[in-house]
């Protein structure tokens, strides 16, 4: 949903207005649209400002809801401790939220072949399980303890950075 006037809205919540809808077609789907269609994404959604709109909070939130939290809260607290472009690399590499990374800084990781370092993927997950044993090693837990809990860890990191494959 694009709309020229912000929405006061949250993860979950929902919003009621008037939209002209856009189902996203294209005669050459591979070029046009794959990122949306990869992303199950088939439409979208334009909310003008002159248009009356609702929003409703939502109270019942599932476990995917605090995972999204999650992310939002690590994002704005990395924006807060560190210069804006530091923070978007930071954010871009931690979880592969690339959105605030500017295009002169996406060109320089591709033209210096390391933009994969933006993408979650196997060697994030072992650098974050590698640091979850040592830190469950220097409290003295047990092999299958520190197993357990690295487990957890992982999966949570996982959802974190939305499940994305790489």
């Amino acid at each position: 949903l694009y709309s020229k006037s912000p929405i006061d809205a949250d993860l979950y919540d929902k919003i009621t207005c008037n939209v002209n809808l856009n189902i996203l077609k294209s005669n050459n789907w591979i070029t046009d649209n794959w990122y949306n269609y990869s992303q199950g994404i088939y439409a979208s959604a334009y909310s003008y400002k002159y248009n009356q709109q609702s929003t409703e909070k939502n109270e019942n939130f599932s476990l995917r809801y605090y995972t999204l939290e999650m992310r939002k809260r690590i994002i704005l607290t990395t924006k807060e401790i560190f210069p804006s472009e530091i923070a978007n690399v930071i954010n871009g590499f931690i979880l592969s939220y690339k959105n605030d990374i500017p295009q002169t800084t996406k060109e320089a990781f591709k033209n210096s072949g390391i933009y994969h370092l933006l993408a979650t993927s196997g060697i994030h997950i072992a650098i974050f399980s590698e640091f979850l044993i040592w830190i469950f090693k220097k409290l003295k837990m047990s092999q299958k303890i520190s197993t357990i809990f690295s487990c957890i860890g992982i999966l949570s990191f996982m959802a974190i950075t939305c499940f994305t494959p790489s």
